[in-house]
């Protein structure tokens, strides 16, 4: 098996693909995963200060919040988008000052709650109705 990631890295070099972003672009497989030999190099890039280059837990968390949004009703799908969007810029935000922001679980867990909420009518007439006080 190493032998195999051994050939893949070697056609790269011969092809003069140098650059380890590029390698690593060129590694990653089709789908959810990027690949054994991306993962294997990501990490020798990791671990020799040349930085990582796979970009798997955004990505990963990315997908996760797609199929959250896929499952909401055609209705709400664009305002939770919005909402999403503002908790992740949100972030983005915090990280620039130094703060901790959200984390993709507690991002996710918001949007989930939300599908819930969409999936219980009767519960939102019943709070609304004020028999809920």
């Amino acid at each position: 098996m190493a032998a195999e990631h051994l050939r893949k890295i070697e056609r790269l070099l011969q092809q003069r693909v140098l650059d380890p972003a590029a390698v690593i672009a060129a590694l990653r497989l089709p789908g959810r995963s990027p690949g054994a030999t991306a993962r294997l190099v990501d990490e020798f890039f990791t671990r020799t200060h040349l930085g990582t280059h796979l970009d798997e837990v955004p990505r990963r968390a990315e997908q996760r919040r797609t199929r959250r949004l896929d499952r909401l009703p055609d209705s709400l799908r664009p305002a939770v988008k919005a909402f999403t969007d503002d908790l992740i810029h949100s972030r983005d935000r915090a990280a620039l000052v130094g703060a901790a922001g959200l984390a993709d679980a507690t991002i996710e867990a918001r949007i989930a709650d939300l599908a819930v909420l969409c999936r219980v009518p009767q519960v939102i007439s019943w709070w609304r109705d004020g028999r809920g006080s």
